[in-house]
């Protein structure tokens, strides 16, 4: 009984936190989970970089884009998957508000 009254306490706690999220970004300074969220996107978002890396080096010259866009796409992915990481582990370590990796979808980590 009290194990259930326990998970009912932490489940409304944790929607209750999202709701103020979600309500008031403008009130929020950076937090550690600013950092979780930035990381756990990272490495979601890191296996498409090799596809979107294959399209824009394909704008440049297509058949550069099949031969060169996978290994770059290799290298961002790699890069963006490793800074999600060190986000996630290092989460509780400040600055929140500075994240590892910057670049859009499709950039090269030396541009």
């Amino acid at each position: 009984m009290k194990l259930r009254k326990s998970f009912l306490c932490l489940v409304v706690g944790g929607l209750a936190a999202v709701i103020f999220a979600t309500l008031a970004p403008e009130v929020q300074a950076a937090n550690p989970f600013n950092k979780v969220g930035r990381g756990l996107g990272n490495i979601v978002i890191a296996p498409v970089e090799i596809p979107v890396s294959m399209v824009s080096e394909a704008k440049k010259n297509p058949l550069l884009g099949l031969v060169i866009g996978p290994i770059i796409g290799a290298v961002n992915c790699v890069t963006r998957a490793t800074a999600g990481i060190v986000e996630l582990v290092t989460f509780p370590v400040p600055p929140y508000d500075q994240p590892l990796y910057e670049k859009d979808l499709g950039e090269t980590v030396w541009e």
